[in-house]
């Protein structure tokens, strides 16, 4: 009688304690006029430390994409704001050959270049650090408790765009 009591009260607890597990979202996304945004609930370590991945989706057709020279994708919540820069290729042979190619810098400043004339796909998944400033708070709990904020900047041959998308958390949903 006392082991079945016991048995009981341990599948409760268990029951209950596995109830208040993190409830973070699978994934987050967020939709706007030109882009939509997916984050993964995941971290991955690389080099010398965590990681989590963004992925922007360009809604308008692969040969308009093509024509941008420049992104800039932003995001951040209550925690931190991380800016990743996206340049044509041709932006870094033009940096080059007027000497102002710095490998530390473009490293500091989150620059990335890549084949934009050529892009066959119509995303850009953007690798961002995981920072995590205490034990009880991390990116994807400062996402459930308040929102992420997307900031996504372009140019190309019609001017210059700026989108902003808003990620509501479960908690504030």
């Amino acid at each position: 009688m006392i082991r079945t009591i016991f048995i009981i009260l341990f599948i409760a607890l268990l029951t209950s304690a596995c109830s208040k597990e993190d409830k973070h979202q699978s994934n987050y996304e967020g939709r706007g006029e030109s882009w939509d945004v997916s984050v993964e609930n995941s971290i991955f370590e690389k080099n010398d430390g965590q990681y989590f991945n963004i992925t922007y989706s360009y809604k308008g057709p692969n040969d308009e994409l093509r024509k941008i020279s420049h992104l800039t994708f932003a995001q951040g919540t209550l925690l931190n704001t991380q800016i990743v820069n996206v340049f044509d290729y041709s932006h870094k042979e033009k940096l080059i050959a007027e000497g102002k190619y710095q490998e530390e810098e473009v490293n500091r400043f989150g620059t990335i270049f890549a084949d934009l004339k050529n892009k066959k796909e119509n995303y850009f998944k953007i690798e961002y650090r995981f920072n995590v400033t205490d034990k009880d708070s991390d990116f994807f709990k400062a996402i459930d408790s308040d929102r992420l904020n997307v900031q996504i900047e372009w140019e190309n041959n019609h001017g210059k765009h700026h989108e902003t998308i808003e990620i509501k958390g479960n908690d504030t949903q």
